[in-house]
């Protein structure tokens, strides 16, 4: 995991940590800037295809003047895991996609900034990945 240390939250309960093989140039890193979210998004979202893996939006944080974005977050799309609801009826029973995986990329834009910049980055999953 980059941008902190390794989080026993990303290890299986085998003990495994996957970590993407993706080039370097390819791969976030604490500190990158961007012009905008689009541009963040669609460079995670080329790591992500290129690693085997999904991405969704997690958390937005708006500047007081609802104007502008100042942190997003852009998780594996197995983060979380679902509640497991008995009172409700289910149309139909879907698989289980969510895991509570840990990976993510978080941008912060700091006052008087115009640019994005990658302020947490976490590259260990706890599953497999997808072959693109």
């Amino acid at each position: 995991m980059s941008g902190g240390s390794e989080s026993d939250d990303s290890v299986t309960a085998n003990g495994r940590v996957y970590i993407p093989e993706v080039r370097n140039e390819e791969t976030p890193a604490v500190g990158m800037k961007f012009d905008s979210l689009d541009l963040v998004y669609n460079f995670y979202n080329r790591y992500a295809f290129l690693a085997g893996f999904g991405i969704r939006l997690h958390s937005s944080f708006w500047g007081k003047n609802k104007k502008e974005i100042l942190r997003k977050e852009f998780v594996c799309c197995k983060q979380g895991a679902y509640r497991n609801d008995e009172t409700r009826e289910r149309k139909r029973q879907r698989g289980i996609s969510r895991c509570n995986c840990k990976a993510k990329i978080v941008v912060v834009k700091t006052h008087g900034s115009k640019k994005y910049t990658i302020s947490l980055f976490a590259e260990g999953h706890n599953h497999k990945m997808t072959p693109s």
